[in-house]
């Protein structure tokens, strides 16, 4: 009998990837909509899990950074809260969870980057928020799969739904574009993502913290300057330095995670995130 897969906020980049590399894989794949599972109602979240009697459950829901800010208790009800019903429904249904975290749980105060030892240090509410939900997670599940990644775009994205098509929307239109080159990250392919972590599952990985992302570092403009010279438009985008956002919002200036738990298990890195953007650029065309 093939395993059960119940896939939160399966309609997002990470969520749509999975749900189709699972399903690819055998497993059989329950994506609830969010009148069955709305993770703002703890109480309904975990009993409606409970009640699809999964195997494993994989939370990509959360409330982005922006919307965060402006409203603070909706934060920590998405992001730390629900993330914490999830965990608790599926520990109910004796099922593992794979909850989704983030880089912003860390300052980017350390330029050579943050394993999964170092203690972190949110700048944001965001971030905030995302770090309590691990907590929570932890607490209500102990089969848990705690997975940071930062950057992440995929073929299931929203229109203007990642940094990668607003810059591919901007290079189109024949629009100048100043983009930071002083932020560092990791750029994260989705739908490289997305087998990692099922081999996770199917090797029985131990349970615990784990950092996943593509391979190699990139500023903002070194992201946005392979879209550009993707649609033959170089000549349009400069690199700026950071000024402060008109939101309020600090974002970490090394957002750099190291998956250094994940190599000493044995697993291959995914694959360096120029290769990444160049495989989903060409299947944006």
């Amino acid at each position: 009998m093939a395993r059960r897969a119940v896939i939160i906020g399966g309609g997002g980049q990470l969520g749509g990837a999975a749900s189709i590399d699972f399903h690819a894989a055998g497993w059989e794949v329950i994506v609830p909509s969010r009148d069955e599972v709305d993770v703002e109602d703890a109480k309904k979240t975990a009993e409606s899990i409970t009640a699809l009697n999964p195997d494993v459950v994989l939370n990509c829901a959360w409330l982005p950074v922006l919307d965060c800010e402006k409203d603070v208790a909706r934060a920590y009800r998405i992001n730390a809260l629900g993330a914490h019903s999830v965990a608790r429904g599926a520990a109910q249904a004796g099922a593992l969870v794979i909850h989704i975290s983030t880089d912003y749980v860390f300052d980017g105060s350390i330029p050579e980057g943050v394993n999964e030892k170092i203690c972190p240090r949110p700048l944001n509410i965001y971030g905030a928020s995302k770090l309590a939900g691990e907590h929570l997670v932890a607490i209500a599940n102990p089969r848990h799969y705690i997975v940071r990644t930062s950057a992440l775009f995929g073929l299931h994205a929203k229109p203007l739904g990642n940094f990668l098509l607003k810059m591919k929307a901007r290079a189109d239109a024949g629009e100048k574009t100043q983009v930071v080159n002083d932020q560092i990250t990791k750029p994260t392919f989705a739908e490289d993502l997305a087998p990692l972590l099922r081999d996770m599952i199917e090797r029985e990985t131990p349970s615990g913290l784990y950092h996943a992302t593509n391979e190699g570092t990139a500023t903002w403009y070194d992201l946005a300057r392979e879209v550009f010279a993707h649609e033959g438009k170089s000549e349009l985008i400069t690199p700026v330095a950071t000024v402060p956002d008109p939101s309020g919002i600090i974002r970490p200036q090394y957002s750099i995670l190291k998956s250094d738990t994940l190599a000493t298990l044995g697993f291959k890195k995914l694959p360096s995130w120029k290769d990444a953007v160049a495989r989903y650029l060409e299947q944006l065309s």
